[in-house]
């Protein structure tokens, strides 16, 4: 009698289909957070940066007041 060989079937996690279904996942969750900053937390962000934009002072030099060329402030 002759034998009846059976193809192999493909294993679902070899080695470059597991990297790749990795490499989706991971590219997938960085997507994730990358919306969840810059779309569902835009306006915290936004606040933050304008608050942290410019700041004024007053700052006193030892040596007085000191101008410009013009003689300006």
């Amino acid at each position: 009698m002759g034998t009846f060989e059976q193809p192999e079937r493909p294993r679902f996690f070899s080695g470059p289909a597991l990297l790749l279904t990795l490499l989706v996942v991971l590219f997938g969750l960085f997507s994730i957070r990358l919306w969840y900053l810059q779309i569902y937390k835009n306006e915290f962000y936004l606040s933050r940066a304008q608050d942290n934009r410019t700041r004024q002072s007053t700052m006193f030099s030892p040596r007085g007041i000191i101008r410009d060329r013009d003689g300006l402030l």
